[in-house]
């Protein structure tokens, strides 16, 4: 049986430089400020609509019962 354990020159080669650890570190905080900016807006809206909502129900059941 052959040993597919990589020997320590190609686990040294393959490693990711300091450049390509920064960028990725750059990239995720990116898209993790991207997601909370998104979240934090859809918290501002979200009141609104769901207070719509209410108004629209209490109409409907208003409607209903004339």
């Amino acid at each position: 049986m052959r040993n597919t354990t990589p020997d320590r020159d190609t686990i040294v080669r393959d490693a990711p430089s300091a450049d390509e650890l920064n960028a990725h570190i750059r990239a995720r905080t990116s898209k993790l400020l991207a997601e909370s900016e998104k979240i934090a807006a859809e918290a501002r809206w979200y009141p609104f609509v769901a207070v719509a909502g209410i108004f629209a129900a209490a109409v409907g059941f208003v409607k209903l019962l004339d």
